[in-house]
C-alpha cells in the first residue's frame, strides 16, 4: 500500500482500530469527558493545565457525545514544553467548531511559540487575510505564513471541521490542511526550518494570554516525530474518533 494511502487511512480510522503510531503519540483528548477535567488519553499520561474554565459540554459534538467548550475571553488549555520537540517531525491535529471566526479575528487553535520560534494555527488579523485559516512557522528569526499572501480558507461558523498542520523535519516543510468530509484540502505548505522554542504548548489561545478562542474542540492530537500528513498527500479528513492504542 503507498505510503501516503496508509496516512490517510490511518487519519480515518475507527476507535476500535489500532493507530502504528500511537506510541508516539504524547496528547489525546477525545470526545467525552467530566466538566472541568481534562485527561490524556495517550500512554505518554501528559499533564493538562486550564486557563479560566473551559469544560466539556454536551451542546456541541461531532464524535460520541461531548466536546470542549471555550468561551473565546479566557479559556484554554495546556500543556508542557517537554511535550514536544518542534526539531523534530510533528503533527497537531484536531475538530474545531467556532462561534465567530469571521468577527473575531486571530483566534489561535494551537501554538508553541515565542518571537519568531515555534509553530501554531491560527486566524490571521492581518489587512486582506481577515477571516483566513493560516499555520506560522518560526525559525528563530523570521515568521512564515502557510499559506504565504493573503489566500486562503475560511473557515464557517458553526459548523465542524478538522485541521491538521505538520512538519516534515528532513524536508524543512510546514503544511496545514483542512476540511469538513471527504479528501482534505491541502491549505498550504512553506519551507520553514522551524526553531523549537522552550516554552509551553497551548490550545485556544496564543501563549497563554491573547487570541483566545470561542467555540468547541473535539478529538485533539499530537503525534511527536511523526509527520503523518505530508505536502502532496492524498489525505482523507477523519470519519470517526482517533484510534485509542
Amino acid at each position: 500500500m503507498p505510503l501516503t494511502l496508509q496516512k490517510g487511512f490511518w487519519a480515518g480510522s475507527a476507535g476500535g482500530a489500532t493507530d502504528p503510531y500511537f506510541a508516539s503519540v504524547v496528547l489525546l483528548l477525545g470526545s467525552a469527558g467530566s466538566g472541568g477535567t481534562f485527561s490524556d488519553l495517550s500512554d505518554a499520561g501528559t499533564t493538562i493545565s486550564k486557563l479560566d474554565s473551559p469544560v466539556w459540554s454536551s451542546s456541541e459534538a461531532k464524535f460520541g457525545t461531548q466536546s470542549i467548550l471555550f468561551d473565546g475571553s479566557n479559556d484554554a488549555l495546556s500543556f508542557p514544553d517537554s511535550t514536544t520537540d518542534l526539531d523534530e517531525d510533528f503533527t497537531f491535529e484536531c475538530w474545531f467548531n467556532p462561534d465567530s471566526w469571521s468577527s473575531a479575528k486571530g483566534q489561535n487553535i494551537y501554538t508553541k511559540t515565542v518571537t519568531y520560534t515555534g509553530l501554531g494555527v491560527n486566524g490571521n488579523d492581518a489587512v486582506g487575510a481577515t477571516d483566513l485559516l493560516y499555520g506560522h512557522g518560526g525559525t528563530g528569526s523570521a515568521w512564515s505564513l502557510i499559506p504565504a499572501g493573503t489566500s486562503g480558507t475560511a473557515p464557517p461558523d458553526d459548523q465542524w471541521q478538522w485541521v491538521a498542520i505538520t512538519y516534515d523535519a528532513s524536508e524543512t516543510e510546514v503544511t496545514l490542511f483542512w476540511g469538513q468530509s471527504g479528501t482534505a484540502t491541502e491549505v498550504g505548505s512553506e519551507s520553514v526550518d522551524v526553531a523549537d522554542p522552550s516554552t509551553t504548548n497551548y490550545l485556544a489561545c496564543s501563549r497563554g494570554t491573547s487570541r483566545f478562542f470561542g467555540g468547541y474542540m473535539q478529538e485533539i492530537r499530537v503525534t511527536q516525530g511523526v509527520c503523518r500528513y505530508k505536502s502532496g498527500d492524498t489525505v482523507a479528513v477523519p470519519t470517526t474518533i482517533f484510534p485509542r492504542s
